[in-house]
């Protein structure tokens, strides 16, 4: 059935509705006991015939979704009625059969207002330049004159909802499991699938109509791959905020990487759109840390920053002293928001205070007195004396959470404005605690007892009846008319601001995430969770999903039992693995040397551990996913240990040519085959391409052997960076979980593939010597399975 939209992109209720009623089970024609599944996507790996399926090898897959493809072109022949062939072909995708859960009508609207909500049309892809029949436009359908400005806004393909999409919004509607999420991603990645197909038949048609009607068909599965993937983000973001984010998240979110062509990747339409769009205010640093994250990559920011720019859209840059342009966005380091800023303790003020307020210290032995965390005693502590008392912190204490360089940091010692006390204690009241905490006020400048505050922080926040969070930029946000869009004006600059691409602060939420409230202009407070639900219930989808990116500030998981803990104790208990603690670090900068490992340690587990050679020796023994170690992490120099990260945080390395350089962030990438952590290496199998290293190079005597080598350009300029000693060479590859030698593919932003590099001289263990992007002008080799574990020191 084919499906158009209203004048303003939203679909017809009625039309909602006849494709509900058309999917849903027929008893008559279904008698056996069993029923069929509700959403269903064979896709073209296999086919089913008589309940038996047949499964078949890649190039076959591939040639299946050519000619599906090639289906779909078929259909784009006559211009006239063009969409509602291609629905009709596309709709023999999915096989449903919907149960309805409630009445017929009710399913229909809930699924309706969700596409409503929609943007009206989806980003564009390359070649959106052709000219086309005036009769693939909306406006066209019933004039015999073409329109002047025909767009892409006003294709028939961007502006109607196929029948596909409209299922997608039915099933969240009817069921809304969180089990429905691997049936959608298993439709999402087969159109994906096809859309690479199409791009590739389209990159080999003869200019003229055939290059028309390909790009008709690629915009058609695009525009259902776009709204589809928003849908499906969306009912799982939903989930999160029912039930809890914990370690291991949906795997609904592991979808496919989709390219629009052999020159266009998907996060390069992302960025031309999001570009010139972009506030000056806005950090390029903090924006890119979410547009690349693995949620966010290919998504729709229009939205997000017309939100923005309503707050701040007319304010200049701040990443760069003495330029109003925001920063390059390449790294922390490009940017002096994070490097190189001068602080100045307590410069920060309340609202109505004349800054000539005095300073209030510790009393340092009602704070020794304390056992466990301390915290500010509301009840003690007199204001008019300057003098601040201390309590253990409880479930009935204010954690607050603020930036350091904004102007509230400082030591208990050296003294804290009585302004800022007094608001605390303010806030803290009105939500019925009796203390409060914050590293300023409780955390001293001696040794010892900053080590038993920093061990004591898990606790602090994870107890806590609120975590407060202090940002210059929300603080600046008048709530008093809270209305929608400024909720989502709210929700954008929260995702940007500097609390949120901070190592301190990142911990901090992740242990208080289960009630964060943000802190706006006036000392009024909002409830973080109930902006995102209202946002993601009434506003724009396309908004809300973002927060898939940044899981610690979606609420904690709902309590384990001990039978079902299991194994990963620690992670049931709400703390991160290893791989996934630093991948979220890898994104954020912390203000001291060295704190990345104190905060990775506290994110695993509640041990501090100050050096990462403690660190990794404490993990002797346990695994680790080897495509975790495709970064840019600088690495210990401690034999055994040269492949250990020696901070999550990545560097900046030379690229695949000397005039690129390249910065790649970890992923946690939990679909890559373990490794064991061992004191003596690093233990695991991956896909290897072995070939002779610089010394072996050195001793050629055939002429024609040393060309064959130069010809390789890679692998001369790998031999000539990392295997200047070696005489055996390998270039390893992770290996997908459960596939016995299918490479994991890096998750990050790259345009060829990452390789890690290994010397020998024995063949015996391998020395880590580095990754390498692998420039794609060239081949790459052919990689097979390691036939048994190798070792890596």
């Amino acid at each position: 059935m084919s499906s158009s939209s209203s004048s303003d992109g939203a679909p017809f209720l009625n039309q909602v509705e006849q494709v509900f009623r058309a999917d849903i089970l027929d008893r008559a024609e279904n008698p056996s006991n069993s029923t069929p599944p509700s959403f269903s996507c064979d896709g073209f790996g296999n086919s089913r015939k008589n309940n038996v399926i047949h499964y078949y090898d890649e190039k076959t897959r591939h040639s299946r979704a050519q000619d599906f493809c090639r289906d779909l072109f078929a259909e784009v022949d006559d211009p006239a009625g063009h969409f509602s062939r291609l629905d009709e072909v596309f709709s023999k995708l999915l096989d449903c059969n919907f149960i309805p859960s409630e009445p017929v009508f009710r399913v229909a609207e809930r699924a309706c207002q969700r596409l409503m909500r929609l943007p009206a049309t989806p980003l564009k892809i390359d070649n959106s330049a052709i000219q086309l029949d005036p009769s693939y436009y909306s406006h066209n359908l019933s004039s015999q004159t073409p329109e002047i400005g025909n767009t892409w806004d006003d294709l028939q393909v961007t502006r109607n909802f196929s029948t596909n999409t409209i299922r997608v919004a039915l099933l969240i509607a009817n069921d809304g499991r969180a089990t429905m999420a691997t049936l959608i991603a298993s439709f999402i990645n087969t159109v994906a699938e096809l859309f690479e197909a199409s791009s590739q038949l389209a990159a080999v048609a003869e200019p003229g109509p055939d290059e028309e009607k390909w790009f008709i068909v690629r915009a058609f599965l695009w525009t259902a791959w776009q709204r589809s993937i928003m849908l499906h983000l969306c009912h799982i973001l939903d989930q999160y905020l029912q039930q809890g984010v914990g370690e291991d998240r949906s795997r609904g979110l592991a979808l496919r990487r989709i390219f629009p062509s052999t020159q266009t990747t998907v996060q390069s339409i992302s960025r031309q759109s999001a570009g010139s769009m972009k506030s000056k205010h806005m950090c390029t640093w903090a924006f890119e840390l979410l547009r690349n994250d693995t949620v966010s990559i290919g998504l729709d920011f229009r939205r997000f920053h017309r939100r923005y720019a309503e707050i701040f859209g007319s304010r200049n840059g701040r990443c760069l002293r003495g330029s109003t342009d925001p920063c390059e966005g390449k790294s922390p380091s490009h940017c002096q928001r994070f490097t190189g800023m001068n602080i100045e303790d307590q410069s920060a003020h309340d609202w109505g205070c004349s800054k000539s307020c005095i300073k209030m210290f510790w009393d340092e032995a009602s704070y020794r007195n304390v056992k466990g965390a301390r915290a500010v005693s509301l009840s003690e502590t007199d204001f008019t004396g300057g003098i601040l008392k201390y309590c253990e912190a409880t479930e009935k204490t204010l954690a607050i959470s603020h930036v350091w360089s904004h102007g509230q940091g400082g030591r208990p010692e050296t003294g804290f404005n009585r302004c800022l006390h007094l608001r605390y204690v303010s806030i803290a009241r009105s939500l019925d605690c009796d203390s409060y905490w914050m590293d300023t006020p409780c955390i001293p400048e001696d040794h010892q007892l900053r080590a038993e505050s920093i061990a004591n922080i898990n606790g602090v926040f994870t107890r806590s009846k609120v975590t407060l969070v202090c940002d210059r930029d929300l603080m600046e946000i008048d709530v008093q008319y809270l209305t929608l869009g400024l909720r989502e004006a709210i929700l954008t600059v929260l995702l940007v601001c500097d609390w949120n691409v901070r190592a301190w602060t990142f911990l901090e939420a992740f242990r208080g995430r289960h009630a964060i409230q943000l802190l706006c202009k006036g000392n009024a407070i909002i409830s973080l969770k109930d902006t995102i639900e209202i946002v993601l219930c009434q506003g724009s989808i396309d908004l809300a999903m973002l927060f898939l990116a940044v899981p610690h500030l979606l609420p904690t998981p709902k309590p384990v039992s001990p039978r079902d803990r299991g194994y990963k104790s620690s992670i049931a208990e709400g703390f991160l693995s290893v791989e996934r603690g630093g991948s979220l670090l890898s994104h954020r900068a912390a203000s001291r040397p060295g704190d990345e490992i104190v905060i990775w340690s506290l994110l695993i587990n509640n041990e501090v551990f100050n050096t990462a050679e403690d660190f990794w020796r404490s993990r002797e023994d346990t695994n680790l996913s080897t495509s975790f170690l495709l970064s840019s992490a600088p690495r210990l120099t401690i034999r055994g240990l040269r492949w250990a990260p020696s901070c999550p945080n990545p560097r900046t390395l030379p690229g695949p040519s000397s005039s690129v350089q390249s910065h790649y962030l970890a992923f946690d990438s939990a679909d890559s085959e373990p490794g064991v952590v061992r004191s003596d290496g690093f233990f695991s199998f991956w896909a290897i391409y072995e070939f002779s290293g610089m010394r072996n190079f050195l001793h050629l005597k055939s002429r024609k052997s040393k060309r064959a080598i130069s010809d390789k350009m890679n692998l001369q300029r790998i031999s000539t960076q990392h295997l200047q000693k070696y005489r055996w060479a390998a270039l390893l590859r992770p290996i997908k979980y459960d596939a016995w030698a299918t490479a994991a593919e890096y998750r990050g932003v790259i345009k060829a593939v990452l390789v890690i590099v290994c010397g020998s001289n024995d063949k015996e263990t391998w020395e880590w010597r580095g990754i390498y992007e692998w420039d794609l002008a060239e081949p790459l080799p052919t990689f097979t399975r390691t036939p048994t574990r190798i070792l890596i020191v």
